[in-house]
C-alpha cells in the first residue's frame, strides 16, 4: 500500500493498494485498487460506541493519517501532522510512540489533559479533563500502516441490555419524524409552520440517528419508503415485538436506541406536553445511543445526530467539579419555525442518577428571549433599566443575554462582552478572572484563541470610570448575572481592545497572545514549516483543539426539509440495565431545567 495522496478527481484522501500478478513463477503484470481512506475509516467515524475516546491511524514515520483532530478524508488534504504534535501529552511519547511507530501490538495506561468539546472552539472554546485514558496498537498487516484506539475508563463500562419497558408497548405507536409519510403520523393531523416546518401538536416524535444503526454509514445512503417508516412508529424490543431491519448492508436498528424510545413514550411525553407553554418552543432528548425525541413532534435531516449537536456537547462539557453536571444556557439563535429568537436550556441526565455515572442522554428546552427578558427585568437589582443594566454571559464570555437582544431581527449569536462592556471586559482580565485559552486546530490550520472565566469569577465586584459592574452565578449553571451600574453619569469608555491578527497570533513565545483585551476570540492561519513538518515557531505546546465533529455524509436520494430549531426526557431505563435511568430521574431533570432561571 502506498502513502495516502489526494486524488485528482475529488475522491479526497486515496491509497493504492497493489499486488503482482504470477504465472508459473513469472511476474506478468501489476495489479493496483485505489482504496478512499473514508471507505477504510467510515464505521471509524461514524462509530458512536466511543463515548470518550477515540480512534487514530498513523504511518511507519509517526505521521497521522487519520486523528479526530484532522479533517474529513473528503474535505481536502492537510499538512504532514506527527502524531506526537497531536497527542502532547509527555507520557504518550515515552510509553506510546515507540511501539506504535515500531509496528508492534501492545497497549499502554496513561494519564491524559483530554479537551472536551463545548461546540465551536473558535467561540466556546473546550473544557480539560484530566483522565486516565488506554491506548492499544497493532499494525495493519501488509502496509505501513498502524492503528490505534483510544479508550477512557467510560468506554471500557460493558453493556448489558435492560428489561424493555413492557408488553403492554406492541400496541402504540410512537410518532416517526418523517411527517412527509402518512404511515408515520400515528393518525395524527400535521400543522405546517412559516418556511414550510410540519409539526404535530402535543404530541411528540421519535428520531433514530445514523449511529443507532448497525451500519451507520450504509444507513445514509439508504432510501426510506413508507414500509420502513411505518416499521420505525411501530419499533418495539417488547416480547412479540418488531426490530425493524433493512437491507443494502444497514442492518438492524440497534435494540438500544429502540429501547431508549420505548422509555420516553407515556409519563415523560405527558409532562413535556404538560409543561410546554407560549414561551417553550421545543422540548426535547438526544440520547448517547443515537436517539432524539421532542416535542412537538417534527422533522430533521438524515445526517443530523444529536450527539454532535452543540447543545448536547455543551451540556456533557459543562460537568462539576465534583461530580455531575450543570445546567447549560446556549448563546441565542433564530429559531427556524418562526419563533424567533430563542436560546437552549440543557442537562445531562446520567445512566443511574450518580454524580459519577456514565451520561445516558442531554434533555433540553428551547425558550424564547423574551421569557428571558421577563425573568431578568421582573428581579429587584434589575428593574432600573435607567440606571442598571444586567446581562447574562457564560464561562466563555460570550454575553447570552442583553436587553438590546431583544427586539434584534438578527441572530445574536457569538457576541462577546467586549463590545458591549468593554472596561468591564478589561477588569476582568486585569483581575486574571477572564483568562485565554488556546488550541490549534490542525483541521484548518488555525491557532484559536478564546476566554475561560475563571474559578474566583463569581462574586466579583469593580469600579468603573463611571460606575461599578457585579457578577453573580445564576444557581448551578454555565452562566451568570452581570450588573453593570452607571450612577446616573454617562458612560464614556477609553478601554481599547487588540484585534486579532496574524502577527500577534502567530507568536509561540507564550500560548496566550498580547495581555491586552482581545476584541473577540481570535483565530489566525498558522504558519506551516514544510522542514520540521509542523505548525508554528519553536515548541508548540498548545493541545489540540477538541474534534470537530464529522459532517455526515447524506447520500440518500430522498431529501428533506427538517425542523425543530437546533432542537429532545424519560423512564424505565435508558439503553442497558448497567447505564439505566428511572422515570423520576429524569422527570427531576425536566423540572431543574424548568427552574434553570434561579428563580
Amino acid at each position: 500500500a502506498s502513502a495516502f495522496y489526494m486524488d485528482t478527481s475529488g475522491l479526497g484522501l486515496v491509497t493504492t493498494i497493489v499486488t503482482p500478478v504470477v504465472a508459473g513463477g513469472v511476474t506478468k503484470g501489476i495489479v493496483g485498487l485505489d482504496v478512499t481512506l473514508l471507505d477504510l475509516i467510515e464505521d471509524l467515524i461514524f462509530d458512536r460506541d466511543f463515548k470518550g475516546g477515540y480512534p487514530f491511524i498513523v504511518d511507519s514515520a509517526g505521521q497521522a493519517i487519520w486523528h479526530p483532530s484532522l479533517p474529513n478524508p473528503v474535505e481536502g488534504s492537510v499538512e504532514p501532522t506527527n502524531i506526537a504534535d497531536i497527542e502532547i501529552t509527555p507520557e504518550f511519547a515515552t510509553d506510546v510512540m515507540p511501539g506504535l511507530v515500531a509496528g508492534e501490538t501492545g497497549s499502554a495506561t496513561i494519564y491524559v489533559s483530554m479537551p472536551i468539546a463545548r461546540g465551536d472552539a473558535t467561540y466556546a472554546g473546550f473544557a480539560t479533563d484530566y483522565t486516565q485514558v488506554t491506548f492499544a496498537w497493532q499494525p495493519v498487516a501488509g502496509t505501513p500502516f498502524r492503528l490505534c484506539v483510544a479508550l477512557t475508563v467510560e468506554d471500557q463500562t460493558g453493556k448489558k441490555l435492560a428489561s424493555p419497558p413492557g408488553d403492554e408497548c406492541n400496541d402504540k405507536c410512537s410518532v416517526y419524524h418523517r411527517l412527509d409519510f402518512t404511515g408515520a403520523r400515528c393518525d395524527h393531523s400535521v400543522t405546517e409552520k412559516p418556511g414550510g416546518i410540519k409539526i404535530i401538536e402535543g404530541i411528540s416524535s421519535n428520531f433514530f440517528a445514523a449511529s443507532a444503526f448497525e451500519s451507520s454509514a450504509a444507513w445514509l445512503e439508504f432510501e426510506e419508503g413508507d414500509k420502513e417508516v411505518s416499521q420505525f412508529a411501530r419499533a418495539s424490543t417488547c416480547s412479540g415485538g418488531t426490530i425493524p431491519y433493512f437491507g443494502s448492508g444497514v442492518g438492524s436498528l440497534k435494540r438500544e436506541a429502540i429501547d431508549d424510545n420505548l422509555l420516553l413514550m407515556g409519563e415523560i411525553d405527558q409532562c413535556w406536553v404538560d409543561r410546554q407553554t407560549s414561551s417553550i418552543v421545543w422540548s426535547y432528548f438526544g440520547s448517547a445511543n443515537g436517539l432524539k425525541r421532542m416535542v412537538p413532534a417534527g422533522q430533521d435531516m438524515k445526517n443530523y445526530d444529536p450527539t454532535l449537536r452543540p447543545w448536547y456537547m455543551g451540556a456533557v462539557a459543562n460537568s462539576k467539579g465534583g461530580g455531575g453536571y450543570d445546567i447549560t444556557m446556549s448563546m441565542p439563535y433564530l429559531d427556524s419555525a418562526g419563533a424567533g429568537e430563542i436560546l437552549s436550556v440543557s442537562k445531562v441526565v446520567s445512566m443511574e442518577g450518580g454524580s459519577d455515572d456514565q451520561v445516558a442522554g442531554v434533555m433540553s428546552v428551547d425558550m424564547k428571549l423574551t421569557e428571558v427578558e421577563r425573568i431578568v427585568s421582573g428581579t429587584s437589582l434589575c428593574s432600573d433599566s435607567s440606571s442598571t443594566t444586567c446581562m447574562i454571559i457564560d464561562e466563555t464570555g460570550h454575553i447570552v443575554y442583553h436587553p438590546d437582544f431583544v427586539d434584534s431581527p438578527a441572530a445574536d449569536e457569538n457576541i462577546f462582552l467586549s463590545l458591549y462592556a468593554r472596561e468591564v471586559a478589561q477588569d476582568l482580565v486585569g483581575l486574571n478572572l477572564l483568562v485565554q485559552n488556546t488550541c490549534m486546530d490542525y483541521a484548518t490550520g488555525y491557532k484559536k484563541t478564546s476566554y475561560q472565566l475563571s474559578s474566583d469569577a463569581p462574586g466579583a465586584t469593580g469600579t468603573l470610570a463611571c460606575g461599578k459592574w457585579a457578577l453573580e452565578p445564576l444557581g448551578s449553571s454555565n452562566v451568570y448575572l452581570l450588573a453593570v451600574s452607571s450612577n446616573g453619569c454617562e458612560r464614556d469608555s477609553n478601554v481599547n481592545c487588540a484585534v486579532c491578527s496574524e502577527e500577534n497570533c502567530n507568536s509561540w513565545d507564550t500560548l496566550n497572545m498580547d495581555e491586552a483585551l482581545l476584541c473577540q476570540p481570535c483565530q489566525c492561519k498558522t504558519k506551516y514549516d514544510s522542514c520540521e513538518l509542523k505548525y508554528g515557531e519553536g515548541d508548540n505546546t498548545a493541545p489540540a483543539c477538541p474534534a470537530k465533529p464529522p459532517q455526515l455524509q447524506d447520500l440518500a436520494t430522498n431529501c428533506y426539509e427538517g425542523g425543530g430549531g437546533d432542537s429532545d426526557s424519560s423512564g424505565g431505563s435508558l439503553g442497558s440495565a448497567s447505564r439505566s435511568v428511572n422515570a423520576g430521574l429524569v422527570l427531576g431533570t425536566i423540572a431543574a431545567v424548568a427552574a434553570v432561571l434561579w428563580l
